[in-house]
């Protein structure tokens, strides 16, 4: 089935990915490798990125469906990084090859637990910067099915579901360089929301930079997508929601997750809307690394999920200016989940060292 196929649709369908990375290597230079974390510390970097990945969404113009990588920053504090990216891997219309064309907008989200406010009567309550690396985005000047917009809702909602698409205190960046149809460039803001308190403090500051390497890896390498299970590869979902997928450590020093929910917002007649999560897959990784801290092979596990679910791990592209297709997706490690059926494959070995060979990220 995907024999042929290198494509770029990051789909923003409604879907959770959890992936484990074990990058089992010999002690290098301090930072250069992860640190062993307790149980208690992995499962409160899930829960915190969780209730992150509740709070904030990326939407594309023009219907499409993107994705958002986030994980947290090795610069400790409440310091999380991210990247969205459009909707990208497609099949071709007779549905039997892939072709990846995709824009990216990295951003870093700083939250602290208190406000310097001007006045000193107001209640200290969190803050939080949001911003975009315009070094690493691909920054447009119109509307087009490129322009991403990534939005944080700070405001405690009283029990309710954020909705980071319609936020009562936003936070909002894009990818705009100048006014255009989809709004106005927005490259960084801030705002002060008790909602941020439940992401402001850190579970643990054990973060390297080789961690925040592999975040970086994952995010420009793992790339789901809904089109191409079934007996007729490339009859993608309607609708199907956007990817928020959260990289974060496991317990073992250089094992890694990924989990990835799918959300949409749904409107009734009368206009009352709800956001909510839908679904979510389960990955794992081993990748091991040599003495330098390069990668070099491993492997990938996808868990059995609820739903049909495609991941590949493609090599790093150059967005908005180099497309991968049938050679890339054809040497493309993935996985694929289509229930009792024999196109079902749950493991894969990783060659680390050839995907990332024509890229900086390994050197």
């Amino acid at each position: 089935m995907h024999a042929n196929m290198r494509m770029t649709s990051t789909y923003y369908a409604g879907a959770a990915l959890l992936g484990t990375l074990c990058l089992c290597s010999p002690a290098v230079a301090d930072g250069a490798v992860a640190r062993p974390l307790t149980a208690g510390q992995v499962s409160c970097d899930a829960a915190q990125l969780g209730r992150l990945a509740r709070r904030i969404a990326v939407a594309q113009d023009f219907d499409h469906d993107p994705a958002l990588f986030l994980w947290r920053s090795s610069a400790g504090g409440g310091g999380y990084a991210g990247l969205a990216v459009t909707d990208g891997i497609r099949p071709t219309p007779n549905g039997d090859i892939a072709l990846r064309d995709e824009r990216q907008l990295s951003i870093d989200l700083l939250v602290g637990e208190k406000s310097d406010v001007l006045s000193p009567e107001r209640p200290l309550v969190p803050r939080g910067v949001l911003s975009r690396r315009a070094q690493d985005s691909n920054l447009v000047y119109s509307a087009s099915a490129f322009v991403l917009t990534v939005s944080l809702e700070a405001a405690a909602t009283g029990g309710e579901p954020p909705d980071p698409l319609a936020p009562k205190v936003p936070l909002t960046v894009n990818n705009l360089v100048a006014p255009s149809g989809s709004g106005v460039p927005a490259s960084a803001a801030d705002a002060v929301g008790r909602g941020l308190q439940e992401i402001a403090v850190p579970c643990h500051e054990r973060f390297t930079s080789f961690d925040e390497k592999v975040f970086r890896v994952l995010s420009r390498t793992l790339r789901p997508s809904l089109c191409f299970t079934g007996d007729l590869p490339g009859n993608c979902p309607s609708g199907g929601g956007a990817w928020n997928i959260v990289l974060f450590r496991g317990e073992k020093p250089n094992t890694y997750k990924a989990r990835l929910f799918s959300y949409s917002r749904n409107c009734d007649d009368e206009g009352n809307c709800s956001f909510g999560q839908a679904r979510r897959a389960d990955l794992e990784f081993i990748v091991n690394s040599d003495s330098a801290g390069r990668l070099t092979d491993g492997e990938m596990r996808l868990r059995p999920s609820a739903f049909f679910l495609t991941v590949f791990l493609l090599p790093p592209v150059h967005p908005g200016q180099d497309q991968q297709g049938p050679d890339v997706f054809g040497a493309a490690p993935f996985v694929n989940y289509e229930g009792s059926s024999p196109r079902t494959v749950l493991l894969t070995s990783v060659d680390w060292k050839r995907l990332l060979q024509d890229s900086a990220w390994n050197r």
